[in-house]
């Protein structure tokens, strides 16, 4: 693997395994043909994505479960208390 490649996959928020890291080299290597950028800005354009994909899913999450609250007191005011069992179970 070449210093480029280690420079952008080393400062990666987790270790990953060598397998993980050839993919992303790949896409990398497929973004620099498509867009015609650099290592660099190829690299730096698939990071940025990953953390969009990240934040989407943290907004989601929090979306949900606060729904889910909101849901379990308006129950809770109409006496209506569902089983942690049955609410658990909802996909």
């Amino acid at each position: 693997m070449s210093i480029r490649v280690c420079t952008f996959l080393c400062y990666w928020p987790q270790d990953l395994t060598d397998r993980e890291r050839l993919g992303l080299h790949a896409e990398i290597k497929v973004l620099q043909g498509r867009l015609g950028l650099s290592y660099k800005d190829a690299a730096h354009r698939l990071y940025i994505a990953e953390i969009k994909k990240l934040s989407m899913s943290k907004r989601g999450y929090k979306a949900f479960s606060s729904l889910r609250s909101h849901v379990e007191s308006s129950l809770s005011a109409v006496h209506v208390v569902p089983s942690e069992i049955e609410m658990d179970s909802i996909p």
